[in-house]
Formats: C-alpha cells, sequence, structure tokens
C-alpha cells in the first residue's frame, strides 16, 4: 500500500478554549485557531531483503503447486508537519486576554510546535520498512 499524497488533519479550536502544546497550555483567541497535521509514508526504496520458495508453474504429472515469499523493503523515514494560524494567549493571560499574540511571531509557540513535531517525528520513525508477505497457488489444466 503506498499513499504518496498522504494524511492531511485540521483541527479548529473555538475562542476562548484551552489546549496544550509541548509542556504549555495556551488559550485560543479571537477568531480561533487552525492546525494542520501532515504525515507521508517514506517513498523512496531502500532495498530488499526476501525469501522464497515454490513454483507457480507446476511440474508434469502435478496439478497444484504453491509458493510463498516473504521479506523486508526498506523505503525513507516517514516525515511529519504541523502548523498553525491564528492567534493565542498564555496560560498566564488566560482565556480573555486583551492582547493576543500571532502564533508565526511567537518564539514559545513556534518552539513548542517544534517539539512536538520532533516527538511525532521520533513516534513515526519505525516506519521506515515494510514487511513483505507473499503466497501464490498455481494450478495446471493438463
Amino acid at each position: 500500500v503506498f499513499n504518496n499524497k498522504g494524511v492531511t488533519a485540521t483541527v479548529n479550536e473555538p475562542s476562548g478554549s484551552s489546549f496544550t502544546l509541548g509542556k504549555d497550555k495556551y488559550y485560543a483567541a479571537s477568531g480561533g485557531i487552525t492546525g494542520t497535521g501532515v504525515f507521508k509514508l517514506g517513498g523512496n526504496a531502500g532495498g530488499r531483503v526476501s525469501f522464497g520458495w515454490g513454483n507457480l508453474v507446476p511440474k508434469k504429472g502435478h496439478h497444484f503447486s504453491f509458493d510463498t515469499e516473504l521479506g523486508i523493503e526498506f523505503v525513507s523515514k516517514p516525515t511529519v508537519a504541523l502548523g498553525f494560524t491564528g492567534s493565542v494567549c498564555t496560560q498566564a493571560q488566560g482565556a480573555n486576554c486583551s492582547t493576543p499574540t500571532n502564533v508565526s511571531s511567537f518564539p514559545a509557540f513556534t518552539a513548542d510546535v517544534a517539539t512536538e513535531q520532533a516527538k511525532l517525528q521520533n513516534d513515526v520513525n519505525f516506519l521506515s520498512f515494510y514487511p513483505i508477505v507473499s503466497v501464490g497457488v498455481g494450478w495446471r489444466l493438463f
């Protein structure tokens, strides 16, 4: 299974709602905040190791044959990307703060996004290979 477009998810936090990013608590300011996450499986093949046995062409006198293959396909590591738009208030400012900060110009928020993205990336790095399992059946008519 290969999907080169990946999976995209969007979350919308309405004004005044709280959320935690990294170790910090934030409040969505007027207009809310929108978060987007993109997850893509690795697409560049790096090699394959597999073992198989059997022959799909039945031998003379036999009508059925079976074959099997087991192995691993190595691919590039998957990628995770997070992004946010909108304005937030810190926990110290509270839900009804009068001076919200745009997320793109808020260093602490940007650092929390980077930390969360790195954590997610680390969680999915093991997906850099796919198992190969193949079973076949052959049948000779004559």
